[in-house]
């Protein structure tokens, strides 16, 4: 499958065709190599949100998981 690349603005919705090709997405298997190795769930831990302020929105940052992950 080839990458594909799009710019939303603010107010824009993906397009039916853009979800589907997500829906479609989703359902391929990940494959790992040396450029994108398969991590730990120790090394998953350790990802941060590049912008701090991300965290205050909980669309993007849940600790439940993080917390969920841990136990």
């Amino acid at each position: 499958m080839a990458m594909v690349t799009s710019e939303l603005k603010a107010g824009d919705a993906p397009s039916e065709e853009v979800l589907a090709g997500v829906r479609d997405a989703a359902h391929c298997p990940v494959t790992f190599d040396k450029d994108c190795p398969e991590l730990t769930d120790e090394e998953l831990m350790e990802f941060r949100p590049v912008d701090p302020e991300l965290r205050l929105n909980p669309e993007f940052f849940r600790p439940e998981k993080a917390h969920k992950a841990e136990g």
